[in-house]
């Protein structure tokens, strides 16, 4: 096994759309602080200029703020949700590559059980993801000291564990795809539910979700977006953490030993 994950390592390492996309995730994080703050003065200038074309007085526009919290950057690494896009077809890509080219019969057939192939490349997306929120942090850190000061406050404690429980959505998530690329192998549904989730475009499936449980329970205060770890994952330093880790939890422990038991049950081609 500890091969395996040895060689699954190297494999991610060394995969052009991990370090395309690692590098896209990077970049955008480090230039979107200076550009955000660079709109921002744009913006108020612009509302200062109408404003005295209207009225003839300036009004003062609040001016951009001169520090941020560490805490918000840790709990927030992505900054941009939509950025975990790359990192899911990163991880498509990567749990597929073996089964396109045929590498998976070379080594499949030398385990003790072909689904250790499987466990091999769960741990090995732990590490991947890891690699990323780490990057896209130290980016977005980056950018902010280009703009302004960033301050070591109280709650960074706090947003450490909440990195920490976003790895472990993230690594939820993952286990999904991981479940349509290498347990049933359809890379295309894999990728089109990825592309939803990264995209947020699941927010119209989850509002007519709400629509539905509205109409059976009536007065339910029950709102699916607190539990659908996409959503979970937009959230701040004050995310829903029992939330966040019952639904990793029950994801993990469906699909991680679903993908296992169907890819023993199939023959390695």
């Amino acid at each position: 096994m500890g091969n395996t994950i040895k060689m699954d390592l190297y494999r991610m390492l060394t995969s052009k759309t991990f370090k395309i996309n690692l590098l896209i995730v990077t970049i955008v994080t480090l230039l979107s602080k200076p550009l955000l703050k660079l709109v921002y003065n744009l913006t108020a200038k612009l509302a200062e200029n109408l404003s005295e074309n209207a009225e003839g007085t300036t009004s003062a526009v609040e001016a951009y703020p001169s520090s941020v919290d560490l805490s918000e950057l840790i709990a927030s690494p992505f900054g941009f949700y939509n950025l975990t896009i790359f990192v899911l077809m990163s991880v498509i890509a990567f749990a597929y590559a073996d089964i396109a080219n045929g590498f998976i019969k070379n080594y499949a057939g030398q385990l003790e059980k072909k689904g250790y192939s499987i466990i091999s490349k769960f741990v090995v997306i732990v590490i991947h993801n890891f690699i990323f929120m780490a990057c896209a942090l130290i980016g977005g850190i980056l950018g902010e000291l280009m703009t302004r000061t960033v301050t070591f406050d109280a709650d960074v404690p706090t947003a450490v564990g909440v990195f920490f429980l976003k790895l472990l959505l993230m690594q939820a998530l993952c286990t999904i795809l991981l479940f349509f690329t290498a347990g049933i192998r359809q890379r295309t549904m894999a990728t089109v539910f990825g592309v939803f989730l990264g995209s947020g475009m699941l927010g119209l499936a989850y509002f007519g979700l709400n629509m539905a449980i509205a109409k059976v329970f009536v007065n339910s205060d029950i709102n699916v977006m607190d539990y659908a770890p996409d959503k979970l994952l937009e959230q701040g330093i004050n995310i829903a953490t029992i939330n966040a880790l019952v639904v990793s939890a029950v994801i993990i422990c469906i699909f991680l030993p679903l993908t296992v038991k169907i890819f023993n049950a199939k023959d390695v081609r």
